[in-house]
């Protein structure tokens, strides 16, 4: 098998790979430009964002956990006022409901 001979790099050829790399780095504009373009972009972003949250809040109030001893557990969703709850079978199984 052939060797590939050593190749010593001088401090002149570092520098200027480094000042290559740092040049690319702050002239790029990364994943997101904050342009006054993206402006409308980034509020419908946020909007959609609020909205989620909004969704996962209300859905979260109607949510519920299921434990039966160290059996394990799963979850559920409350379907009425008075607090009758859906599940699958396989969360209330072990517990012998």
């Amino acid at each position: 098998m052939q060797r590939i001979p050593k190749r010593n790099i001088t401090k002149k050829q570092v520098t200027r790979i480094v000042i290559v790399l740092v040049i690319s780095l702050l002239t790029s504009e990364g994943p997101v430009a904050f342009s006054a373009g993206n402006n409308d972009k980034l509020s419908d972003v946020l909007s959609a964002q609020q909205e989620r949250i909004r969704v996962i809040e209300a859905a979260a109030k109607t949510s519920v956990s299921v434990f039966a001893g160290s059996s394990g557990g799963g979850s559920g969703v409350l379907i009425s006022p008075d607090g009758y709850a859906l599940t699958n079978f396989h969360v209330v199984q072990p517990a012998g409901i």
